[in-house]
């Protein structure tokens, strides 16, 4: 079975036939520099079968300053020959010499998944597959207060069901919450430090994030819940154009969330080496650091990271005793070298296996 566990849903993006170009023609009258990236997507797993699709980022200003944090817009779409569906339009806007961020990103995803049940004691015999069809809509803005503090607010929306579910399994027992059809409207508020040199590949600086979310069963949400976050990230140059990329995180959950709204361990932006259901709860914590090279042959870089973390039903229960790490390394070659945005290639262990993961942009 491990075999199967950790095969990432996009096997392969055909770097050769991608292309990372500065477009000279301007996307506003005054003339801003613009930036195209095109990836084209192929894959394969036992879940989906062939995958097809692609993404594309564009990067623009809408100021005449082009040193300013650019505005992106990033939509992904994967299709089966299942007839499963990915769907992702991520947008991201700045403006006011960077005072204002508003991103927006609706989703539709009919994917397989897996489910082992809640908790860091869940065993991997109790898996069962099921496909979800989710629709979702996250909206963020945040105004800068002063140097690289910022505050905000926004809100998401998830409408959630099963298309498919094995019989007999936990997701048809009643017991997990979330396991049906439902819905969930959470406003959220946060605050922001970022200092970083850069977003898709920061060399320097900081960022730290903490915020807040609250869903009620009477603001046309199906489940009552909160949900909070710290989350800390700090890049220190390295020497000869290398970083080290550190990160602390914990999220919780309070009331009753439903099982898709509780935080996750694993996965691409997790600890790599263990899928992404593979522990979940309604706390989770984690500590990370990645070595990330500088180019090193033509646009080809690499890196090695390892990690730590934990899930539990509550804060205090969080513990190491279980040995839940993450090892691995991987390779990184530059698509645009002006925006810093890199293809990434990983192989992660864990204590009970290990995954490979391929995915644009860093993990963290």
């Amino acid at each position: 079975m491990h075999h199967r566990l950790f095969i990432p849903l996009v096997l392969l993006i055909l770097a050769a036939t991608s292309r990372a170009e500065p477009v000279p023609e301007p996307v506003a009258p005054s003339g801003e520099r613009s930036a195209r990236i095109i990836l084209p997507v192929l894959a394969y797993s036992p879940d989906t079968s062939l995958m097809l699709g692609g993404t594309f980022l564009r990067f623009f200003s809408l100021e005449e300053q082009d040193d300013l944090r650019p505005s992106v817009f990033s939509p992904v779409l994967i299709v089966t020959t299942r007839k499963q569906v990915l769907a992702f339009l991520g947008v991201e806007l700045n403006w006011g010499q960077g005072r204002h961020r508003l991103e927006v990103a609706p989703s539709y995803i009919l994917f397989p998944d897996r489910f082992y049940g809640i908790g860091r004691d869940a065993p991997e015999s109790a898996e069962e597959e099921f496909t979800p069809r989710q629709l979702g809509f996250q909206a963020t803005y945040d105004r800068r207060i002063r140097g690289p503090l910022r505050a905000g607010a926004g809100i998401r929306l998830v409408a959630h069901r099963f298309e498919e579910v094995e019989p007999g399994g936990q997701l048809t027992s009643g017991a997990i919450p979330g396991a049906d059809r439902s819905t969930v409207v959470m406003p959220r508020v946060h605050v922001v430090w970022d200092s970083r040199d850069n977003t898709w590949g920061p060399t320097g600086g900081s960022y730290h994030q903490a915020g807040s979310g609250l869903a009620r069963t009477g603001l046309f949400s199906d489940h009552r819940f909160s949900e909070s976050f710290v989350d800390l990230r700090t890049y220190v140059p390295a020497g000869r154009g290398s970083v080290l990329a550190m990160q602390a995180a914990v999220t919780w959950t309070g009331g009753n969330p439903p099982y898709y709204m509780m935080p996750r361990l694993g996965g691409d932006r997790g600890l790599r080496g263990y899928l992404g259901g593979r522990y979940l709860d309604r706390t989770m914590a984690l500590a990370r650091i990645e070595w990330r090279s500088a180019e090193l042959v033509g646009r080809l870089g690499i890196a090695a990271f390892a990690g730590i973390g934990d899930v539990a039903p509550e804060p205090s229960r969080l513990t190491l005793r279980n040995r839940l790490w993450s090892a691995g390394f991987g390779l990184r070659f530059t698509l645009s070298r002006e925006e810093k945005v890199k293809i990434r290639a990983d192989f992660g262990s864990g204590n009970g296996g290990g995954g490979f993961y391929l995915s644009l942009g860093e993990a963290f």
